[in-house]
């Protein structure tokens, strides 16, 4: 490809999978190389223009592997998930309040706890045999 061939910030925001303006801040943050916007244009209507260089497979995963955001949440620690696995009798409500979470983020987890015990299960049943 040439690379003088330019596509906009919406194009390569369709093929990474991110939305259009983390693909302008990471530009203005000079992540990924573009050229500037249009003089003429009003500034919410600008665009920027990205070299085609810029959609090479490498680049384009590169971008795909980073999460756009952080992690949301703290993770569990071994006295919650204790008294996850020997509490299963009382509702998610009582478990919230008990460890200081909330009741969805306790239902959550023990569908993977019991997810991850099958899968586990699985794959010991399939060495055994």
């Amino acid at each position: 490809m040439n690379r003088y061939d330019y596509s906009t910030a919406a194009d390569y925001a369709r093929l990474t999978g991110f939305d259009r303006t983390t693909i302008a801040a990471w530009i203005k943050a000079g992540k990924i190389g573009a050229r500037g916007r249009h003089k003429k244009t009003k500034p919410k209507n600008s665009h920027y223009k990205i070299s085609e260089c810029e959609f090479r497979p490498g680049r384009i995963a590169a971008a795909k592997a980073k999460k756009p955001y952080p992690k949301h949440g703290k993770t569990y620690s071994a006295a919650e998930l204790h008294v996850l696995q020997n509490n299963e009798h009382l509702s998610a409500h009582t478990i919230a309040f008990m460890i200081g979470r909330n009741e969805n983020s306790v239902r959550i987890k023990r569908c993977r706890m019991r997810r991850e015990e099958k899968q586990q299960n699985a794959r010991a049943r399939n060495t055994a045999s």
